[in-house]
């Protein structure tokens, strides 16, 4: 279901469908000036070929973690998808595991719950986070 990847081009044709970067990018921003560069240290998960690409970056102490997903494929996909890709970091010693999540976006911060993230800031943005086993 999931597959590292570092072919940039489909991570960011992924990243550029207007159906994922609408809900991502700030208002008024041209995306491509967002997602255009490759972030340093950062793993890129392929899902389905192409289904969503799920990012990781350095952050803190561990990973921050940025799903994305065509609209059509959130839901189950997306929740497994994103909880292989969780247990993968894991794998590869990283200890902690950040999602920051705009508080506007209610169901992605129930998401973030269920696969069992705490709140660990509030403010602009909610800071959620989940430690390895």
């Amino acid at each position: 279901m999931i597959e590292l990847t570092n072919n940039m081009r489909l991570v960011n044709e992924i990243l550029m469908n207007p159906l994922i970067w609408q809900d991502i990018a700030p208002k008024g921003v041209d995306p491509s000036e967002l997602f255009s560069v490759a972030i340093p240290g950062a793993l890129y998960f392929m899902v389905n070929q192409g289904d969503g690409v799920i990012i990781y970056h350095p952050f803190r102490d561990g990973m921050k973690i940025h799903p994305n997903f065509l609209l059509e494929k959130r839901g189950g996909l997306a929740y497994k998808a994103i909880e292989q890709s969780i247990q993968k970091i894991f794998s590869f010693g990283y200890q902690n595991i950040y999602a920051e999540i705009e508080v506007r976006l209610r169901h992605v911060r129930f998401t973030a719950v269920g696969l069992q993230f705490q709140l660990i800031e509030k403010g602009d943005r909610y800071l959620y986070q989940r430690l390895a086993a």
